[in-house]
């Protein structure tokens, strides 16, 4: 499968909007329209590892250096088509791509932590913390 398809795949198989991944990787909505047609097949690096992180597949997989889809070492990024990012949001996950898989694995533990203290939780917000 080339790119194209492949990402394709991925879109349809999380069931997110393009509008969604757009807000979540920053990626302008109808690049990766052109991505998905294979309009454009040289898709920068960077744009294929943000998009691999939303679509929680391994970008190594995308780009067809891998067999598996599912070889993403560290995040689970949920793409959500109900809500754009807000600005707190969108920080937290700038701040995780600056930094290192040390970094983003101390990170992580640290929000599951502070996530699992109901004295912190919104109104309503599920008790479960998934990993």
């Amino acid at each position: 499968m080339t790119l194209a398809e492949k990402l394709t795949y991925a879109i349809n198989k999380r069931g997110v909007s393009l509008r969604a991944l757009s807000d979540v990787t920053g990626i302008a909505k109808s690049a990766i329209q052109r991505y998905a047609a294979g309009d454009i097949t040289n898709v920068p690096i960077y744009r294929v590892e943000k998009l691999a992180m939303a679509l929680n597949v391994s970008a190594a997989w995308l780009i067809g250096w891998a067999d598996s889809e599912d070889d993403y070492p560290l995040m689970q990024t949920e793409v959500r088509s109900d809500a754009a990012l807000s600005p707190t949001e969108s920080e937290l996950v700038d701040i995780c791509r600056a930094l290192n898989q040390a970094g983003q694995n101390i990170l992580i533990n640290t929000a599951r932590g502070l996530a699992a203290n109901p004295d912190l939780k919104r109104d309503g917000a599920s008790n479960e913390i998934t990993a």
